[in-house]
C-alpha cells in the first residue's frame, strides 16, 4: 500500500478516537480535556445567537422596511387602533409574503443541495473545511447585516437566505463530528445535553440581553436590528474562529466514492440505495419517515411564519417578538420533561402523538382567538405553549427512529433521517406565501400550518400499530452493543 492509498484510506472509528486520546486531551480539564468536545460546547454558541438574531430582529425590522418600500402605512396615526391591511407590492409580492417567500427559497436550495454537502463530508477528507468555510461565510453574513437601512434592505434579505443555507451547511459538518467524540455512549449523551443546555442558555441571554438593551436606549427597530447583528458578529468571530482554528481536527475520507461514480451524485444515490434497503421492506419505519418529513416542515416554518403573522396581525415590535419567542424557549424544558413522562406512562408513539396534538390544538385556537393588536398579551401563553410542544416534539421523534432502525446501521440511516426532515421545508411557507397572495385572511394562512401536524399525526397512528414489533425486529437484525451514536446527533441541536 503506497502512500497516497493510505492517505485515502477510510478511517476507522478506533484509528479516530486513539488519535484524538493522544493530541486533544490538552484543554484545562474540560469535557475530559477533550479539546473537540470543548469545540463543539464553542460552536453551538454563535449558531444559536445567529438563529435568534436573523429570526427575532432582522426578520422584523425587513418586515417594516418593506412596507416602507411598497408604500404602506408603518405607524399608527393618532385615533388609529390597527394599522390598514397593506395590499401594494415590492418586487412582485406583498411586503407580508417576503418572509415565507425566502424561507421556501431556503427550503429548496436545502432540499436539493444538502446530499451534495453530506457527500463530500462522507467522501472527502474536506469536512473541516466546510466547517470553516462555512462558519466564514455565516460570520461575513452576520457583519453585512449590521448595515441593514432602507437602502439596503433588499440586499439584506438575500443574506437571509445565504446565512440559513449556510447555517445548514455548517450544522451538518458539526454533526460529523459528534459521534466521534467519544466510544462511551453514556457520556456522549450527557455532553450532547450540556451542548444544548449552552446553546439554549446563550440564546435566552441574548435576547433578554438585545431586548433590554432597546428598551433602555429606547432603539427603532432597524437599530435593534444593528444592535443584535453586531453582538452576534463579536460572538461568532471569538467562537466559530476559536473553535474551529484551535478544536477541530482534520478527518481523513469516511468512506470511499464507489467506482464510476461522481461526487455530485454520491449522495443521491447513496440515499436512494439505503431507502431502497432498509425503508421500503419497514412499514412503520416509513410510515414514520413521511410522518417527520411533514413534522419538520411545519416546525422548520413555524417561527418565520408566527413572526410574520404576530408583526403584521399583531402589529409586534422586535421586542415584543422577542418576548414570544422568549416565552417559547422558556416552555421547552418543560415540554422536554412531560416528553419522558409521558413516553414512560404510554409508550415513546403515545408521546409523540401528545406532541403532535399539541401542536395542531394550539396553532388552531390561535389562528381563530388572536385577531388583533388587543389580543397581543394572550398571544404569549400560546407561545409557551407552543414551547411545550417544541420541547415534547424532539425527544420522541429522535427516541422513536432510534429504537426502530437496525442497530449498528444507525450512522447510514441517520443521512436519510436528516434528509427528509428538510425536504418539505419549502411547503408550509409556500402554502402561506400563496394564500396571503390570493388575499385569503392571515388567520387562516396561518392555520394552514395545523394541517402538516395532523398529517403527521395520522402516520403515527399507523408507526404505533406496528411500533413494538418494530423495536423487535431492530433489535434482531444486528448487535446493540455495536450500534454507534448517529441517533445522538441530532439531539445536539435541539434536545434539552
Amino acid at each position: 500500500m503506497d502512500a497516497t492509498q493510505v492517505e485515502n484510506k477510510p478511517a476507522s472509528m478506533g484509528d479516530v478516537n486513539a488519535e484524538l486520546s493522544i493530541k486533544e486531551k490538552t484543554f484545562c480539564g474540560l469535557y475530559g480535556g477533550n479539546r473537540e468536545a470543548f469545540g463543539w460546547a464553542l460552536d453551538v454558541i454563535p449558531r444559536g445567537l445567529t438563529l435568534i438574531g436573523n429570526v427575532v430582529f432582522t426578520n422584523t425590522a425587513l418586515l417594516r422596511l418593506a412596507r416602507i418600500a411598497a408604500g404602506c402605512q408603518v405607524d399608527l396615526e393618532e385615533g388609529q387602533i390597527e394599522l390598514p391591511e397593506c395590499t401594494n407590492t415590492v418586487y412582485g409580492i406583498r411586503p407580508s409574503s417576503l418572509l415565507t417567500t425566502l424561507m421556501t427559497a431556503i427550503g429548496i436550495c436545502s432540499a436539493l443541495l444538502m446530499p451534495i454537502v453530506g457527500a463530500t463530508i462522507d467522501h472527502t477528507k474536506y469536512r473541516r473545511a466546510v466547517g470553516r468555510i462555512s462558519a466564514i461565510i455565516m460570520t461575513g453574513v452576520t457583519f453585512c447585516q449590521i448595515y441593514i437601512s432602507q437602502q439596503t434592505w433588499f440586499f439584506i434579505a438575500i443574506c437571509q437566505v445565504i446565512s440559513a443555507f449556510f447555517f445548514i451547511v455548517h450544522t451538518l459538518a458539526a454533526l460529523a463530528y459528534l459521534p466521534e467524540l467519544t466510544d462511551d455512549t453514556n457520556l456522549l449523551t450527557k455532553w450532547t445535553g450540556s451542548f444544548t443546555a449552552i446553546q439554549y442558555g446563550f440564546m435566552t441571554i441574548y435576547l433578554i440581553a438585545v431586548v433590554a438593551l432597546q428598551i433602555v436606549f429606547q432603539l427603532e427597530e432597524i437599530q435593534t436590528a444593528r444592535l443584535a447583528q453586531s453582538i452576534s458578529f463579536v460572538v461568532s468571530s471569538l467562537f466559530f474562529g476559536y473553535s474551529w482554528v484551535f478544536c477541530f481536527k482534520p478527518r481523513p475520507i469516511s468512506s470511499q466514492i464507489p467506482e464510476n461514480e461522481f461526487l455530485i451524485l454520491a449522495g443521491f444515490r447513496k440515499l436512494y440505495k439505503t431507502g431502497k434497503t432498509f425503508v421500503a421492506k419497514n412499514d412503520c419505519l416509513k410510515y414514520f419517515l413521511v410522518s417527520v418529513a411533514f413534522t419538520e416542515a411545519a416546525v422548520s416554518s413555524f417561527t418565520t411564519v408566527a413572526i410574520t403573522f404576530m408583526t403584521y396581525k399583531l402589529q409586534f415590535s422586535s421586542n415584543q417578538n422577542g418576548l414570544s419567542i422568549f416565552c417559547l424557549l422558556i416552555g421547552t424544558c418543560p415540554g422536554a420533561w412531560l416528553s419522558t413522562k409521558a413516553a414512560e406512562k404510554w409508550s415513546p408513539v403515545r408521546s409523540f402523538q401528545c406532541a403532535l396534538f399539541l401542536w395542531i390544538v394550539n396553532t388552531l385556537v390561535f389562528s381563530f382567538v388572536v385577531k388583533g393588536p388587543e389580543h397581543a398579551n394572550v398571544s404569549y401563553i400560546f407561545g409557551f405553549i407552543w414551547g411545550l410542544a417544541t420541547g415534547w416534539t424532539y425527544p420522541m421523534e429522535r427516541l422513536i427512529y432510534c429504537t426502530i432502525i437496525p442497530k449498528g446501521q444507525e450512522a447510514e440511516l441517520m443521512g436519510v433521517y436528516i434528509c427528509n426532515a428538510s425536504i418539505l421545508s419549502w411547503l408550509p411557507p409556500l402554502v402561506f406565501t400563496a394564500m396571503n397572495e390570493s388575499g385569503i385572511s392571515m388567520n387562516i394562512s396561518f392555520a394552514s400550518l395545523s394541517f402538516f401536524f395532523l398529517f403527521a399525526f395520522l402516520c403515527q397512528i399507523k408507526v404505533g400499530r406496528n411500533y413494538e414489533n418494530a423495536v423487535e425486529i431492530a433489535i434482531a437484525k444486528g448487535k446493540p452493543d455495536d450500534a454507534k451514536n448517529g441517533c445522538a446527533d441530532e439531539n445536539a441541536e435541539t434536545r434539552i
